[in-house]
């Protein structure tokens, strides 16, 4: 029997928005742009009181996420039909909450105004999800190992198991 291997090509780019700062912030204003999922580690929506950058990737989460959002701003208007929906897929309880919460911390620590709030508050939505498979990340260590076996190199690899409470 001859395996048959399926290779996700959905995915047509990715941001390291660490590398590429200003790439990340203009895929913002892509019009077509409607969902964001993340899948940070649970410890990834947190608040984190840091300096409001302006040329270079936030340390946490909820502060890229916050410029990711002021970017697609200018070019959108606070048209209420550009918000988009998140899909954090942390195990934490009422993760979009959190994250909602966490983005409007950091928009008021840096004084956005109002306007900001209203918009991220009433044109987006910040979904609660229920997660059942942990994903600790790439797995640099076993890459060499796993390339060989797939007969591919597949820079998005990423390792999972179930999860379960108890």
């Amino acid at each position: 029997m001859v395996e048959q291997r399926q290779i996700v090509t959905a995915i047509g780019r990715a941001i390291d928005p660490y590398r590429d700062w200003r790439a990340f912030l203009a895929s913002a204003a892509q019009p077509e742009l409607r969902f964001a999922v993340s899948n940070t580690t649970e410890a990834g929506i947190a608040y984190v009181d840091e300096p409001r950058p302006t040329d270079r990737c936030p340390a946490s989460f909820p502060a890229r996420s916050r410029h990711f959002f002021t970017s697609g701003i200018p070019r959108f208007r606070g048209d209420p039909g550009k918000g988009l929906v998140f899909l954090p897929c942390e195990l934490i309880d009422k993760n979009g909450a959190q994250l909602r919460s966490c983005v409007l911390r950091h928009a008021a620590a840096w004084s956005l105004g109002p306007d900001f709030a209203s918009w991220v508050s009433e044109h987006n939505r910040f979904l609660n999800t229920l997660v059942d498979r942990i994903v600790p990340g790439y797995p640099h260590e076993e890459i060499p190992t796993l390339t060989e076996q797939l007969g591919y190199e597949d820079r998005l690899l990423t390792t999972g198991r179930s999860f379960t409470s108890g």
